[in-house]
Parts: C-alpha cells; structure tokens; sequence
C-alpha cells in the first residue's frame, strides 16, 4: 500500500461514484447478458465483492454461480450460459486462465476498469468499471464499482443511481469534515 496514493484514491470516490450513477441512469451495461445465470468469477477483491453481490442478486431470482477464477475445474459454462469474469486491471492470470476454461459457446463478459486488457480482448461483451485509476495499491473504488455494476444485473437502475449518489455525497461529507479523525484517532491510540 501506499499510503499518499491511497488517500487521493479515496478522495476521488465521490467524484467516481457520482459518473457511475450518470452512467447507471443513461443505460443498461448489461443489456447484452445471455444468461439470467451467471457465473460471477475473480480473484481478491473481485471474487468478494461477486460473493456480496450474489445474495442481492439471489433475493431477486437471479441464480448467479459464484467461484473463485483459481477453482479447477470450475463451471463449464457452455452455450446460452454467460460468465462474468471480474479483474479491475484486467490482466489477472487466475481470471484469465479461466476465461480460456470456459466451454465453446459461453459469452464472455469482461467487468474490468481497463476496456483495453487482455482480459477485455478476449471478451463478447465488455463492462467497464469506471472506477479510474488507483495508484495507492487498494482497490477502493473498484470494489465499489464492481459491486454497484454487479447489483444493476436485471435490478432497479435508477434506485442503484441514486444510492451511488447518495453514497458519493455521504464520502464527500466525510472527506471536507475531518474534524471526527482526532476521536477515532484517540480511541485507537489511548
């Protein structure tokens, strides 16, 4: 991690957050999905904000497959079934790796935050994160992005836009009055 990095990761939150949900009102980036089954797969962070989506997605009769993209063999997926490979920078090996697993006739969907990786390249559709790019070494906004994008799979658009915003401005909140810190900071260190 890198600490001064981070921090302007962080404050570009509310900035992101707020274009996620422009995009979120203006279209559907998941209109070309085949299957109401997906197969939600990545590494670290991705594979968990996949698994906290999934019983979002679940209670709303959506029966996303959840796996890690290291599973071996894994979902075969195979035709009119879509698997959402999931890697912010689009070049992990494991989600890569299994991106080529996948059985002839499986829509290959790309959630990534670089439309041009390796991973989009190899993709039917592409959904971009459009988390920016994080040079702190935490993945902050794209956990965020991931999640959201993976909660508007055949949900409420317009209520997710909202909360994005909703979201963004609470972060801004938190972000212009630090004065709260020096409390955390003497609970933390007595």
């Amino acid at each position: 991690m890198r600490p001064d990095l981070f921090a302007h990761d962080i404050e570009a939150v509310p900035e992101r957050l707020s274009e996620l949900a422009s995009r979120l009102r203006t279209e559907d980036p998941w209109a070309g999905l085949v299957s109401k089954q997906p197969l939600l797969t990545g590494m670290g962070s991705s594979a968990y904000a996949a698994r906290t989506a999934a019983g979002w997605l679940h209670a709303r009769g959506i029966d996303a497959v959840i796996e890690l993209a290291s599973t071996d063999p894994g979902w075969p997926g195979g035709e009119s079934n879509s698997a959402v490979l999931i890697s912010a920078s689009g070049g992990s090996a494991e989600t890569l790796e299994r991106a080529t697993l996948l059985r002839a006739g499986t829509q290959r969907v790309a959630l990534v935050n670089r439309p041009d990786s390796a991973l989009a390249r190899q993709a039917d559709l592409v959904v971009p994160m459009l988390a920016g790019e994080e040079s702190g070494d935490v993945a902050c906004r794209t956990y965020r992005h991931t999640l959201a994008l993976l909660l508007a799979v055949g949900g409420d658009r317009a209520g997710l836009a909202e909360a994005c915003d909703h979201a963004a401005r609470l972060t801004r909140n938190l972000l212009d009055d630090q004065g709260w810190l020096d409390g955390v900071d003497d609970l933390l260190h007595p």
